[in-house]
């Protein structure tokens, strides 16, 4: 694969996302640098959901509309809740749409690469 990892801001935050060959993805980091992974395995449309999932997320902490509804110290992140009015929904959607705009070309490349790679 090219380059290790594509650097992009959304909004104030700095994001380095990498690729892995898996079916998972994540994001850790604090509140101005994340490290986002993304799983390329399988197809382009899997792959895209799982980017769109954790931009959405991310999106959600910045709006402050990511709860965790219960009073247990270790939680799992399954329990988060996100609960918005349609105008932070718009204003997520809409950084979403900036940030997928920067990585988009990045991430297809890798993706392609590991099919190509897959292949042989």
């Amino acid at each position: 694969m090219s380059k290790g990892y594509c650097e992009a801001t959304f909004r104030r935050v700095v994001v380095r996302l990498y690729v892995e060959r898996s079916g998972r993805a994540g994001v850790v980091g604090d509140k101005n640098h994340l490290r986002m992974t993304v799983g390329i395995d399988g197809s382009w449309a899997e792959v895209l959901g799982r980017l769109i999932h954790e931009v959405m997320e991310i999106a959600a902490v910045e709006l402050k509309l990511r709860f965790e509804p219960s009073d247990i110290f270790a939680m799992s992140n399954v329990d988060y809740l996100f609960v918005m009015p349609h105008q932070e929904f718009s204003d997520a959607c809409d950084w979403a749409g900036d940030f997928l705009a920067k990585v988009l070309p990045w991430l297809r490349e890798q993706w392609e690469e590991g099919v190509e790679k897959k292949q042989t």
